[in-house]
């Protein structure tokens, strides 16, 4: 299984309670997909501090919201893993 699959399960399962696995979850697609702070605050009409916030694990989305936030970072994974893995695929050539 790929990371992007791996990823995509634990976003798809995420439990929207579990402040530690919020911060985890968004590092990690951020890592993953190679995506700053600015990234990810365009993505939720944020500010960059509000991410910086949320990956250091001192602030985070009311629990009711993050199965929102889950679900557009499975898209950006699920997007952008595409691309990633087309764009291995040219430099090959």
């Amino acid at each position: 299984m790929s990371v992007r699959h791996t990823l995509l399960g634990k976003l798809e399962g995420a439990d929207p309670n579990d402040n530690s696995l919020f911060k985890a979850l968004v590092l990690e697609v951020m890592t993953t997909c190679d995506l700053s702070c600015a990234d990810i605050s365009r993505m939720f009409g944020c500010s960059v501090s509000t991410i910086r916030k949320w990956i250091s694990g001192i602030a985070a989305p009311h629990p009711v919201m993050r199965k929102t936030v889950f679900d557009a970072l499975a898209n950006v994974v699920a997007t952008r893993g595409a691309v990633l893995v087309r764009s291995a695929g040219e430099e090959g050539k």
